[in-house]
């Protein structure tokens, strides 16, 4: 069952407290499910593929190109001796990849404009209003409880468009 969207991206002109809270949390309910609801579509589609990772022998080279040849001195005991990872410099490769909770929430905050976008045909909402960046903070604080994460840190998380341009978030927080 897909969630409905709320009937309007704001409320009424003029509308009172009373009505542009129940709004806000109409909309909040409405981007949680949805997010949810994409984020185990992508878990379930990953855990899919999951089967085509490369398994045995391939996946043993893939080991020692990263560092780790054991897998494959295993696999091949005459010539473990002649098994070497290739020299790299600096910084070894890593494997896994880590993505922070600042960036995660910046990531839900472009998803919440996407929908905004499909939903209603608007992303930027006016001044006074809770953006994107408010609603998913909201969410992530919602989905692992309070994260201690800021507004201020969602924001200078936030990369600028363009090259070189300095973060425009610093001059809206003073």
């Amino acid at each position: 069952m897909k969630p409905m969207p709320p009937e309007f991206f704001r409320p009424k002109k003029g509308a009172s407290l009373k009505t542009q809270r129940a709004n806000n949390d109409a909309m909040l309910d409405w981007l949680d499910l949805e997010l949810e609801q994409q984020t185990s579509r992508e878990l379930s589609d990953a855990s899919a593929n999951w089967r085509l990772m490369p398994l045995g022998e391939d996946y043993d080279i893939l080991l020692a190109r990263h560092g780790k040849p054991e897998k494959l001195r295993e696999r091949y005991p005459k010539f473990a001796d002649c098994i070497q990872s290739p020299k790299r410099r600096g910084k070894p490769p890593q494997l896994r990849y880590s993505i922070s909770s600042v960036k995660f929430v910046v990531g839900l905050a472009k998803r919440i404009r996407k929908l905004w976008r499909d939903n209603y045909g608007l992303v930027v909402r006016k001044r006074g209003e809770k953006t994107a960046e408010q609603f998913a903070l909201d969410i992530y604080n919602g989905w692992v409880g309070n994260s201690g994460l800021t507004m201020r840190a969602v924001l200078a998380a936030k990369k600028p468009s363009g090259k070189r341009k300095s973060s425009r978030t610093n001059s809206r927080l003073k």
